[in-house]
């Protein structure tokens, strides 16, 4: 088969470059079946390696990588002009430079996730261009009301470059720019230069963050949650905001899928730090294991190994109560044959010959159906019992397992997360994950054997009618495949909103006073509206994902009703079924249809478990990053000096706090370090206990580099007052005596005289045992 060929365009500086190449990389994986050339302008300043980017020519679906050199010193004059780099305003240029007629340009922050071809052929006849429309704040608009189109964005393009060859854009733009007195950015510029701009799908530039936010008509409203939720992926996905390799952690919901470039690209190599630093992050989960079933439950078993006594009860208890569901459809069939048709039951078992009327059986079924009931009941409060007791112990199994991984992870993992993002994550997802187990396992059993009970009174009744019921439900359940991948995007996403609402709560409270003195309740309340509206869309859109499933289902099941009905009445008129084993096959497929009914409610749950489960081990597999080496040193004092030989430290990739630092500190030797705010001061001082650690060089403590001494003895010959106060909730004794336990009478004064505390604590009624609030809210800050 020949290979569409498709061309495609980056605007490349030394800034954008990796993000750039893993973007070509995301377009050669996603376009195997089309022939690429790649056209890459840079300016005269760009100094990266070269021969990375002709790297792509070995790709059997790569035909060339041609690298264009432009002057761009004519687009310096409008740096004054724009938020950001000129690069983008190459692209004015492409006519002139390009030998082509048509080039798909793409910003070096999109990702490509689908076959390009159907964009590429768009036919863009009487059109300078193809691009996505912008929805923006009303303020934005009226800038470019001027220009009679429908705004565009230009992050992703695809120019007709025949049309624009006549064109001087250039020389436009130029005038345009001088009518505004701020800032602006390229988007707005391109708008009111281009004209006849074709409207292209939102597929091909989806913007999580986006810029559709505010004025989407309700074309995009659904298409938009569906992405937004992840029911549907974009074919071009744009990520606005802070990149996977920026200073900041990229908050984009599909960052998994660009490190998945990422990693299969040349680059790798050099950017993997990043990954790496941003794996603490916990708003960046992606639940990736959440289909991976079997890997999941050998990963939940260990705690729920040791009720297994219990569980396995519950689900034998499960099986009965299951099976009694078909003795009021089975009591039907004699009901109607000996009550109703007012016969005699005659039974005969080894010469023994029992002979019920029709008026005591009137009385003896009605009995045994209230006896099964109340059977049934017990049963169903014994299996709801161990369900609930097992849950929660399974669930509590866990918490302490990862409250015990949380107190020792290092500090810079609570540094990148957010206190809410940390409670929803540590103590919402294990209740989440474990606590619905066993229920919905048990209510499947139920269900399980409830359906084999009813479809065996179905076979008693008549097989044929039950080739027919059973053949039926099958089709009934086929829909269930449909709906696995967009049950699993968008629980995820609802989590994660949930972890930003217990963000905003917690920051309501803790910066309280900061709140009320800046008048920032507005804000704080917008903020949380913003959050439950976007919570509230998710679960709609969820629900429409789901909510189809279970009338479609008993649609289904309602035409095997109606066959039912009519092979049934057949059956009655040639004598080969009587009337109460119809009456009693009926009632066992109408129950054992009801489950159909709320299918969609049960898998939702079910896969909402597993999405906790994937979230949840997802923390069982960060490892802290600062740990003891193998086999280490105790640290048992400081006899001679601390050195800091040839020290590089940085926080984020590339971007160090401390270069090359060289200092030497005798033992009782006071040292001040003074300097600007963020010059390091801090970062000094918490190097020293091991809070963080350096990338290169060493800290030693009489020649021993402190990585080689256990972290417990290394803080444990540190004392450290903080910037920020902490008191833990409490009393005053137990947070002074938190550093020594086990300290005598004698210690405890001299701490509390060498902190000048003893007047403050006689004025307190309960002295040392007074109660502190949370963070010690109730004391003075001095």
């Amino acid at each position: 088969m020949l290979k569409e060929k498709i061309n495609i365009a980056y605007t490349i500086t030394n800034e954008n470059y990796y993000m750039t190449v893993v973007s070509m990389q995301s377009v050669i994986e996603s376009n195997r079946n089309n022939l690429i050339d790649f056209y890459i302008i840079a300016d005269t300043n760009f100094s990266m390696d070269k021969n990375i980017l002709k790297n792509y020519e070995r790709f059997s679906n790569c035909n060339s990588v041609n690298i264009f050199v432009i002057d761009s010193s004519k687009y310096k004059r409008f740096l004054p002009y724009l938020n950001n780099y000129t690069e983008r305003l190459y692209l004015l240029d492409f006519a002139e430079i390009l030998p082509c007629d048509k080039v798909l340009f793409l910003s070096y922050f999109s990702f490509v996730k689908n076959d390009l071809s159907e964009l590429f052929n768009l036919n863009l006849d009487n059109y300078s261009c193809a691009a996505v429309e912008y929805y923006h704040p009303q303020k934005i608009i009226n800038k470019i009301s001027e220009n009679t189109q429908n705004p565009h964005l230009f992050n992703v393009v695809l120019l007709n470059l025949n049309y624009l060859k006549n064109k001087n854009y250039f020389d436009k733009l130029e005038h345009i720019v001088k009518k505004f007195s701020s800032k602006e950015s390229e988007t707005i510029y391109f708008n009111l230069v281009f004209d006849n701009v074709k409207t292209i799908d939102l597929d091909w530039n989806f913007c999580e963050l986006s810029f559709l936010e505010d004025k989407k008509p309700a074309v995009y409203q659904k298409k938009y949650n569906d992405f937004l939720t992840h029911v549907y992926l974009p074919n071009i996905i744009t990520i606005i905001g802070p990149k996977p390799i920026g200073d900041s952690a990229c908050r984009n919901s599909y960052v998994g899928l660009w490190w998945k470039y990422a990693k299969n690209s040349p680059i790798y190599k050099k950017i993997k730090d990043y990954q790496e630093a941003n794996k603490y992050k916990l708003s960046s989960t992606s639940a990736e294991n959440s289909f991976k079933y079997s890997w999941l439950l050998s990963r939940i078993y260990p705690y729920i190994k040791p009720y297994w006594f219990r569980i396995l009860l519950g689900f034998a208890i499960a099986v009965p109560l299951g099976l009694l569901d078909g003795v009021t459809a089975f009591a039907l069939k004699p009901y109607m044959d000996y009550v109703v048709g007012g016969k005699t039951f005659l039974w005969n078992f080894h010469g023994l010959e029992i002979s019920i009327t029709s008026l005591q059986m009137a009385f003896i079924l009605p009995i045994g159906v209230i006896l099964f009931a109340a059977i049934q009941g017990v049963l169903r409060y014994l299996n709801s019992y161990l369900a609930a007791w097992t849950s929660w112990k399974i669930s509590n199994g866990v918490k302490f397992d990862l409250f015990h991984r949380l107190i020792y992870m290092h500090p810079q993992f609570f540094d990148d997360n957010s206190s809410g993002i940390i409670i929803s994550r540590y103590m919402s997802d294990p209740v989440a994950a474990s606590a619905g187990v066993v229920e919905q396992i048990k209510t499947i059993t139920t269900s399980f054997f409830g359906a084999l009970g009813l479809i065996a009174v179905m076979i008693y009744s008549s097989w044929k009618l039950a080739a027919i019921g059973v053949l039926v439900l099958c089709i009934a359940f086929l829909p269930v495949a449909l709906i696995r991948k967009r049950i699993k995007e968008a629980s995820n996403k609802g989590l994660v909103i949930g972890d930003k609402i217990t963000t905003n709560i917690n920051e309501t409270y803790s910066g309280n006073k900061v709140m009320a003195a800046y008048g920032l309740q507005p804000r704080q309340e917008q903020y949380f509206r913003d959050q439950v509206t976007d919570s509230f869309n998710i679960s709609m859109s969820l629900t429409k994902r789901t909510g189809w499933m279970s009338p479609l289902m008993y649609q289904i099941a309602s035409f095997g009703i109606a066959a039912v009905l009519g092979v049934g009445t057949y059956l009655i008129n040639i004598g080969q079924m009587t009337a109460g084993s119809f009456a009693s096959f009926v009632t066992s497929l109408l129950l054992l249809y009801k489950p159909v009914k709320t299918l969609g409610n049960t898998l939702t749950g079910i896969q909402g478990i597993f999405v906790a489960m994937g979230r949840v081990f997802e923390l069982f597999d960060l490892d802290p990053a600062i740990k003891d080496c193998e086999n280490p040193k105790e640290l048992k004092g400081l006899n001679k000096s601390i050195d800091f030989e040839n020290v590089y430290f940085e926080y984020i990739p590339n971007n160090p706090v401390l270069k090359n630092l060289n200092l030497h500190i005798n033992k009782n030797e006071t040292l001040a370090i003074v300097g600007n705010s963020g010059g390091g001061k801090s970062t000094l001082v918490n190097l020293l206990p091991r809070f963080y650690d350096i990338k290169s060089g060493s800290i030693k403590f009489d020649g021993t580099d402190i990585r080689e001494f256990s972290l417990d003895s290394l803080r444990q010959n540190i004392s450290m007052v903080f910037q920020d106060n902490f008191l833990y909730s409490g009393t005053i004794k137990e947070n002074i005596m938190m550093g020594n336990p086990n300290a005598t009478s004698e210690e405890l004064i001299t701490a509390i005289q060498s902190a000048h505390l003893q007047d403050m604590i006689q004025e307190l009624p309960e002295g040392l045992e007074t109660e502190l609030g949370e963070r010690g809210l109730t004391l003075s800050g001095g």
